[in-house]
């Protein structure tokens, strides 16, 4: 992708903005360098172009001139071959659109920017200081798109590590050593209770008949107490009905008693209650505002008596008013006069002063030495223009000495100066040498393989004491046999069968046994609900009889008879007892055979235990055997020595790959020590050639000497073309001095020709009555000729001149002030004359101030007393209006009060309170009766009170509280019994559902099978998963190792250039599980990026992301790279060698960097020729 053009239409501070980088040239850098200034728009720019590619973005910040509506973004890119105009709007959906208004869609930018997100393409080639600085962390830490390039070579495989950590989560999810949360583990754990609930319902079909039986009946006693109990409350709750209603009926009786002995009332209307406290307070509220409103009438009346104000003083008001005016102007000419005369004498005598220091002849008036402004401002500009001519030729010889020296001392320098030493070929060598050290990475690989050497040797130590207590070397260690795979998985398969055989042997103990233990259980159980009615019990008794009947027989006496009679008894009753226990008898006898079938297979399995048990045993002889010197005799587990085995072989198998490694590492210090060595033969032949003996064989010192002496040459012949440029400037610079001094004698000419033309025509000559002094001589030296008279006299005679007009005007204005004063008192004195004579009043202060403040006083009393009676007049007629508003209200009032005091037959309107509050109480108890009746008709459930009066009739509460007492004995009984009931059917639920029938077990199968199949099924998923991720973690590891190093090397060639050799290169080192990347410096040593300055950590960061860059571009199409002002930090002869790298890579893709320093721009024209410079007009700033 390249950008065209960017238009930014609408945004930001921007309306109607465009900026054009053109087209391509074949074969040339396509370099941009956009300058602006501060403000000026570039970071705004760069903003746009992000949220053209990608949207603007939901709470944009550049909507402060444009609303969001109205923003709007267009662009001419250039990708797939051809070019497309593209603008972006601020809107939800379709904000991508062509140049003819069409939805597009983004899938086509995305396509073009290769699948880059907005954070990505900001992190990687889209750089300010901040992303520059987060993204370097990020690629350090091998996060992120360029982080993985860097670190697994290949963008492409940025999503293999993601992918390849699923797998294993999901591996480590389905089964992990020792976990309790695994799904193997879940799994087993219900097969495990599957098996243990089988076992505890899989019981005989006569036991769950049995237990169905017991249910029944428990259910069926519980049912009958339930019942019994529900009858006993419903009795009780009818007594309690009873008690409560017996004393309601007596307050009934007294309460409905009370009310027929009162009688018949009146019955007031509802309202009155509400009615009588307002009408009550009304009342009084009118007789007080009455007797308040006569009160006022008579206060007004004694003040209207003592306010009649003076009538012909009041008729002066008027004139009074209008006599305001010049009784101010009065007063402020009277305190002003004085000084006013006092000012004027002054500015007299002031004119006078002035004429005596112009020297002016007596009787010479002010007014004849006046001069015109023009030309007193003339005069003043040249007096100024002499000063600053004498200044400027001062200056000009000045620096036309300064100028012949400072050639002089040049022309001695270069006559001095030393000539270039050495030889050219030599030199070219020694830089050749130099180059090829710079270049080479063998300092890296030498620290490398010495830090790798040190790490490994103490490992591979600490890998062979791993081994104890094997005590040989590593060629012992390496011809050490131990058993092979295949026997050691035989042995595994037998352990394994062996463990099989002893757990399936014990698994059915333990079921032979609990199968003997239940049976015996039961069958004493049921001996003991049954009773003596088993076979060997009828079989001994029968032969009881027997006995009793031969001895009977043999002795017929009265005692044989009565045993033979008492056995026979027995026998028929243990008959009957069997005959109707036939189902118990026959449960008894098949409890007996599965008693003596369990003992029989408790018997079996104990003896296929031993077998399994010697077997094993037997094995463990054999692998211990089998095993080596120092492994033997730990343990008699098989697992253990099986484990112990394992372990052994894999430490032993570390061991070897540790000092594997370790030969290797020391294989590539030997070879990078050899690669050092040719290099430093190089350099030090080379600084031979140069008559410069090196001190030391030492790679990095030998290129530091290169250095010194490549440098000394590079800045001897540097001075001397300095010193060159440098005459040839100072010889231009005094030609320049010697034109300024000429040009200056010249300006004095021209000044001194104007200034006698001023003089003459001033006249002050004539005007004065006397010649001015005569002319300066020239002065400095010869700069002038004749002038005219005196500039000293004049430039001091010129501020009096301009005097004169300010002093003339101010005496003429006070002057003018005088009279008016004068004239302005003059005028009020004779109007309050007139004043004073038209009113009655006798006003004999002295002065017309005092006369006048007395006049005003009395007017002013006068205007008082007036609107005292226009107050009083108003209050008079809203008094008035109230007594008729009273007078209205007491007539209705009084009315509504009549109504009441007859209804009840009072003569006062207080008499009505108590009345109506009797009426009230009887109210009440009239609603209370009724409460009574209804609660108690709904309480006995009868339709009227008389049924109700009858029943109760017939209750007496002593019997009643008898007959409750008893039930509540009763209840408490059934109560027990019904908890004792419910638990024993309880009890018998519980164990029939745990029992179950024939559909359980087999449920219970069905999940078992279900469960073991799903365990398979992970396990195969597992093994699948853990075996894919190891193929392709070794691929991967295969990959980084071939790709890493190219991307690696140009990273490395991009720092080591912008720090201009300071950093050798780049290299990584493995730590742990990740690698990380460190710094190569010129003296051989190496530092971490945090070690770093400021300035060159960025420098780092910067390289890294060139080198992804190209990496991206070779697999991908490129898109333009754009930096906002990244070098801040970075020197100046950095920041020429990072614009030399920017124009190198403008030749895989397109380059843009935003700057608002103007030395950047003038460094990449050197550095790139064909550089593009591009302006925002400050114009269009943002705001601050």
């Amino acid at each position: 992708m390249r950008l065209r053009r960017l238009d930014l239409t609408r945004y930001g501070r921007f309306t109607d903005h465009r900026l054009d980088f053109g087209a391509a040239e074949p074969g040339a850098p396509d370099f941009h360098i956009v300058y602006g200034l501060n403000e000026a728009g570039k970071s705004t720019s760069l903003s746009g172009f992000l949220d053209l590619l990608f949207g603007i973005e939901q709470q944009s910040r550049y909507n402060f001139l444009h609303p969001y509506s109205a923003m709007e973004i267009g662009a001419l890119l250039e990708f797939g071959g051809a070019e497309r105009h593209l603008i972006r709007r601020k809107q939800r959906t379709g904000s991508l659109s062509d140049g003819a208004g069409q939805s597009v869609n983004e899938a086509v930018l995305a396509n073009a920017l290769g699948g880059l997100s907005r954070e990505s393409y900001r992190a990687m080639f889209s750089l300010d200081d901040e992303t520059l600085e987060a993204g370097g962390e990020a690629i350090l830490q091998s996060r992120g798109d360029l982080g993985e390039l860097l670190f697994s070579a290949s963008a492409g495989l940025a999503g293999i590590s993601a992918a390849l950590a699923k797998a294993q989560d999901e591996a480590d999810a389905i089964h992990r050593k020792q976990a309790r949360s695994t799904q193997i583990y879940l799994l087993k754990q219900k097969i495990e209770a599957l098996d243990a609930k089988r076992k505890e319902i899989d019981t005989a079909a006569s036991v769950h008949n049995a237990l169905a039986s017991d249910l029944a009946k428990a259910a069926e006693a519980y049912e009958a107490v339930v019942a019994d109990l529900g009858s006993l409350r419903r009795r009780r709750a009818e007594i309690e009905t009873l008690l409560r209603a017996l004393p309601r009926l007596r307050d009934h009786e007294s309460l409905r008693a009370e009310l027929e002995a009162d009688g018949d009332a009146p019955t007031p209307p509802a309202s009155w209650r509400e009615a009588f406290p307002k009408l009550l307070a009304e009342t009084v509220r009118i007789d007080g505002a009455l007797r308040r409103v006569t009160d006022e009438r008579a206060r007004i009346d004694a003040e209207r008596e003592s306010a009649a104000p003076n009538a012909s003083v009041l008729a002066l008001r008027v004139s009074w008013r209008a006599l305001e005016g010049d009784r101010a102007r009065a007063r402020t000419a009277e305190d002003d006069l004085p000084k006013r005369r006092r000012e004027m004498e002054a500015t007299e005598a002031a004119l006078q002063q002035l004429l005596l220091r112009l020297g002016a002849p007596a009787g010479l008036e002010p007014e004849d030495l006046l001069l015109p402004a023009p030309l007193a401002g003339a005069l003043r500009e040249r007096i100024e223009g002499r000063l600053a001519l004498d200044a400027r030729l001062a200056k000009a010889l000045q620096e036309e000495r300064e100028a012949e020296h400072a050639l002089a001392q040049s022309e001695a320098r270069i006559a001095g100066a030393e000539a270039m030493p050495s030889d050219p070929r030599a030199l070219a060598e020694l830089d050749a040498a130099r180059a090829l050290a710079r270049r080479s990475d063998v300092a890296a690989r030498l620290a490398h393989s010495r830090a790798e050497e040190a790490r490994r040797k103490p490992l591979a130590q600490a890998r062979m004491e791993a081994l104890q207590p094997f005590e040989g070397d590593v060629a012992a260690l390496r011809a050490l046999a131990l058993p092979d795979a295949d026997r050691i998985a035989a042995w595994r398969q037998r352990l394994t069968e062996c463990a099989r055989r002893v757990g399936e042997a014990e698994a059915r103990l333990r079921e032979a046994d609990t199968e003997s233990r239940l049976a015996a259980t039961r069958l004493r159980a049921l001996e003991k609900s049954a009773g003596p009615i088993d076979d060997a019990h009828a079989e001994t008794l029968r032969a009881e009889r027997d006995a009793a009947f031969a001895a009977h027989r043999a002795a017929l006496s009265e005692a044989t008879a009565e045993r033979f009679a008492q056995v026979l008894r027995a026998d028929d009753e243990l008959s009957r007892e069997r005959l109707s226990r036939a189902r118990d008898l026959g449960e008894l006898r098949q409890l007996g055979a599965a008693l003596a079938t369990a003992e029989t297979a408790a018997e079996r399995w104990r003896d296929l235990l031993e077998v399994a048990r010697d077997d094993g045993a037997r094995l463990i002889g054999e692998m211990d055997a089998a095993l080596p010197e120092a492994l033997r005799g730990e343990t008699a587990e098989g697992a253990a020595i099986l484990s112990r085995l394992d372990l052994f072989a894999r430490r032993r198998q570390e061991a070897l790959d540790a000092f594997a490694a370790l030969d290797e590492t020391r294989a590539a210090r030997l070879a990078a020590e050899e690669d050092a060595g040719r290099l430093s033969n190089a350099l030090e032949e080379a600084l031979r050639a140069l008559g410069r003996a090196p001190t030391s064989r030492d790679l990095a010192l030998l290129c530091e000497a290169a250095d010194a002496v490549l440098n000394e040459a590079t800045e001897m012949g540097a001075r001397q073309a300095a010193a060159q440029a440098d005459l040839e400037a100072r010889r231009a610079d005094l030609a320049r001095r010697r034109r300024e001094a000429d040009e200056a004698r010249r300006a004095g000419e021209d000044w001194a020709s104007g200034w006698r033309a001023l003089i003459a025509e001033s006249g002050l000559t004539a005007r004065l009555g006397r010649a001015l002094p005569g002319t300066d001589p020239a002065e400095p030296g010869a700069s002038f000729s004749a002038l005219g008279p005196q500039v000293g006299a004049v430039r001091e005679m010129l501020p009096v001149l301009l005097e004169l007009p300010a002093r003339l005007h101010a005496l003429s204005d006070l002057r003018h002030r005088v009279e008016t004063m004068e004239a302005n008192r003059r005028t009020f004195e004779t109007a309050l004359e007139d004043l004073i004579e038209r009113s009655d009043l006798a006003i004999l202060e002295p002065g017309s101030a005092a006369r006048a403040e007395r006049l005003g006083e009395e007017i002013a009393e006068a205007e008082r007393g007036a609107q005292t009676l226009r107050h009083l007049d108003a209050e008079l007629h809203r008094l008035a209006a109230e007594e008729s508003e009273l007078i209205v209200a007491q007539a209705r009032v009084g009315t509504e009060a009549s109504a009441m005091t007859a209804f009840f037959g009072v003569e006062a309107l207080e008499e009505v309170g108590p009345a109506l509050e009797a009426a009230q109480e009887r109210a009440r108890r009239e609603a209370r009766l009724a409460d009574w009746e209804r609660d108690l008709l709904a309480d006995l459930g009868v339709a009227s009170l008389a049924e109700a009066e009858a029943r109760l009739s017939q209750a007496e509460r002593e019997a009643l509280e008898e007959e409750r007492e008893a039930l509540d004995a009763r209840v408490h009984d059934l109560e027990a019994r019904r908890e004792t009931l419910f638990r024993t059917r309880s009890d018998a639920a519980d164990a029939l559902e745990r029992v179950g029938g024939d559909g359980a077990v087999a449920r219970l199968v069905a999940e078992r099978r279900t469960a073991i199949l799903e365990m398979e099924e992970l396990a195969l998923r597992a093994l699948k998963l853990r075996t894919g991720a190891l193929m392709a973690n070794e691929a991967l590891r295969l990959y980084r190792d071939r790709h890493r190093s190219a991307m690696m090397e140009r990273a490395s060639d991009a720092f080591r250039t912008m720090t201009r050799g300071d950093y050798t290169g780049l290299a990584t080192q493995s730590e742990k599980d990740s690698e990380i990347l460190i710094g190569l410096t010129r003296a051989g040593g190496s530092r971490l990026a945090a070690d770093m300055s400021k300035g060159t950590r960025f420098q780092l960061y910067l390289a890294l992301r060139l080198a992804g860059y190209e990496e991206f571009a070779r697999a991908r199409s490129p898109v333009p790279f754009v930096a906002d002002d990244i070098m801040e930090t970075f020197d100046e002869p950095r920041s020429e060698e990072v614009l030399r790298l920017l124009a190198g890579l403008s030749r895989h893709g397109q380059v843009i960097y935003l700057t608002h320093h103007r030395h950047l721009c003038d460094l990449a024209r050197q550095v790139e020729p064909r550089v593009r410079l591009h302006e925002i007009a400050s114009a269009q700033r943002e705001p601050a």
